[in-house]
């Protein structure tokens, strides 16, 4: 349906959406491993008796494609037909551990043909797929993603890239690939464009969304631009205001800090808008639900072993990696903001120390999310993070690739066991009273720390007013910055109902090349998603 704006929106180009009934942007709308896992329970259970109908006529293994929401490995396997098996119907069985161990022949955490990763059936890429390896082949060129490093197009700090050899998500550069020919045909004559309008949200939640837009564009064989919006807009209202024109002159919404989504400027009569809100609509057979281009659809269900039922997941991780592309100026100004922030405890010491513009914290990332998100989840202390980074440090063999809530397996992350024994930690919150509790890890008698932080005015406030206290572009480079750093840890402690941990673990997957480094979502223990919220 092409519905008008509202009437207190200039006139625009109509909207493309799913329904009528508009679907607010909520804090947590996003989550992974959360509430769209549930809502999607039951329509995995309806399709179970169709999936094992098509294995059977095809006579293998079959990993359907990803037309469910993001139901949660667990909840896949309760809607098995054979209620006994803890393993995913329709997916390959999970190797043993002492087998993938075996398998992790190369790299720092794993090899191409074995990565321990949530997103996985069995949580392993390890095992048999379904399609050929004639019929892979055309997607498993550049499985290194060397193009990542092409000057100009992914223009991370050095630090983000693993250091090994490189552990990259299934089908990447092939994905980046193609989303580049789509968006930059070599004749903009005549073609079609979808616009996208923003609703004032969080940063990774604004950018889910564009990823959504993205692939309903694909999917609609338009163009996806950028609306000319308020940069100003109240919390709560259209408009997009992670961005500052007095850093980027001359341009708008995220082309203040990315490249340009397409080298195409929308004209003429072809020419439809879609408004944020609308994208989230969750209707058994519709495309919005995952917003994953037909395009992989083959890649995804033959050939990656992802599970399922997180396609979507796969697929954002692709579209954040395109969008997520800097340019020359935001380059510069991290560069910068890095030597103002970044800065170091070294063990035994109280002074904080200036990072040098080369160095990385080859630790463990702990993103201790306070503020605002115990509207959304119940927020947990410090010490729980900090006990999974103990486990990390002295190589446990026991951290589960997935928790068992969810998972198809008894996957267990590999790494040597000396990987993490350095102790170092990079700690980002909003809280200030978390950097308060890190800092005294540095004086610990016998295990010290060395902790990395940024330097920031932190609050524990709510995400707009968070805004409001550091202006638009502050606030937005500062988390920027916070993110590249993260992704330059090797091991990560992060709740994905976060969407600020879910872009790091796509990304950390895609740019910098870890898709294997322990990933550890931590819950709060017995928590379903959706209780005991404020």
């Amino acid at each position: 349906a092409w519905l008008p704006l509202e009437a207190a929106v200039p006139p625009q180009p109509p909207l493309l959406v799913g329904g009528t009934e508009p679907l607010l942007v909520a804090a947590g709308l996003l989550t992974l491993l959360g509430l769209e896992q549930l809502q999607h329970a039951a329509g995995t259970a309806a399709s179970a008796a169709d999936d094992a109908a098509t294995t059977a006529a095809e006579g293998g293994v079959a990993i359907a494609a990803a037309q469910g929401g993001a139901a949660t490995a667990g909840t896949a396997a309760a809607a098995t037909a054979d209620t006994g098996s803890t393993t995913r119907r329709g997916a390959p069985e999970a190797p043993h551990s002492s087998e993938a161990a075996a398998a992790v022949s190369e790299g720092r955490f794993g090899s191409f043909s074995t990565q321990m990763n949530h997103i996985y059936a069995s949580e392993t890429s390890a095992g048999p797929r379904r399609g050929s390896v004639a019929a892979c082949a055309k997607y498993e060129a550049d499985l290194n993603f060397s193009s990542s490093r092409t000057p100009g197009q992914y223009a991370w700090h050095p630090s983000v890239r693993n250091p090994g050899k490189p552990d990259v998500l299934y089908g990447t550069a092939y994905a980046q690939s193609v989303i580049w020919d789509h968006q930059h045909p070599a004749d903009c004559t005549g073609k079609k464009y979808l616009v996208m309008y923003h609703w004032v949200s969080g940063i990774g939640s604004l950018l889910h969304f564009l990823g959504r837009a993205l692939g309903l564009a694909m999917h609609l064989g338009r163009i996806l631009v950028l609306a000319n919006e308020s940069h100003d807009p109240a919390w709560g209202t259209l408009g997009m205001p992670w961005y500052d024109g007095t850093l980027c002159p001359g341009k708008r919404s995220w082309e203040c800090w990315f490249l340009p989504l397409s080298n195409c400027t929308p004209h003429g009569p072809n020419i439809k808008a879609i408004r944020m809100d609308h994208l989230g609509r969750f209707r058994k057979g519709n495309f919005t639900r995952h917003y994953v281009p037909e395009v992989f659809q083959e890649l995804i269900r033959d050939c990656s072993r992802v599970k399922r039922d997180l396609g979507f997941h796969w697929w954002h991780a692709q579209a954040i990696t395109y969008i997520m592309r800097f340019n020359s100026n935001t380059r510069q100004l991290l560069d910068d903001l890095r030597s103002q922030l970044f800065r170091v405890r070294h063990r035994g010491s109280r002074r904080l120390k200036v990072v040098a513009m080369v160095a990385a914290c080859r630790g463990a990332l702990l993103h201790v999310r306070h503020g605002d998100k115990y509207l959304e989840v119940p927020v947990l202390p410090f010490e729980q993070y900090l006990a999974v980074a103990k486990r990390l440090a002295t190589g446990s063999k026991d951290i589960p690739v997935l928790s068992p809530m969810f998972a198809d397996s008894d996957q267990r992350f590999l790494f040597h066991p000396q990987t993490f024994a350095n102790r170092v930690l990079f700690v980002s919150t909003e809280d200030p009273q978390v950097i308060l509790e890190a800092a005294q890890l540095t004086r610990l008698g016998a295990e010290p720390w060395e902790v990395y932080h940024t330097l920031e005015n932190r609050t524990n406030v709510d995400v707009a007013t968070m805004r409001k206290q550091r202006g638009n572009g502050r606030a937005t480079l500062e988390s920027f910055l916070n993110l590249e750093l993260a992704l330059s840890a090797d091991a990560w402690v992060c709740n994905l109902s976060s969407n600020w941990c879910q872009l790091i673990d796509e990304l950390r997957m895609t740019v910098g090349a870890k898709a294997s480094a322990p990933y550890v979502h931590i819950v709060w223990e017995g928590y379903q998603p959706g209780e005991n919220c404020k």
